[in-house]
C-alpha cells in the first residue's frame, strides 16, 4: 500500500504486517494524492503545486 502525508512524503507499506517498508521525500507541501502505474513507478501530487513520479526499484525520483 502507498500513502501521502502532511509531512511531505509518500510511505510504502506492508499490508500483512503493517511495516513501512519504504519512505521517499521530495515534496515541499504535503503530499495530497498518489498512484502507482506499471513497472514499478508511483506518481505523486502535493500541495506544493508539483507532480512528481517515483521509480520504486531504485528509490529515486524522476
Amino acid at each position: 500500500m502507498i500513502s501521502g502525508s502532511s509531512d511531505r512524503t509518500l510511505k510504502i507499506w506492508d499490508i500483512q504486517t503493517g511495516e513501512e517498508l519504504l519512505t521517499l521525500s521530495g515534496h515541499t507541501g504535503g503530499v495530497r494524492t498518489v498512484a502507482k502505474l506499471p513497472e514499478g513507478q508511483v506518481v505523486s501530487g502535493s500541495s506544493d503545486n508539483t507532480i512528481k513520479v517515483w521509480n520504486l526499484h531504485s528509490q529515486k525520483l524522476l
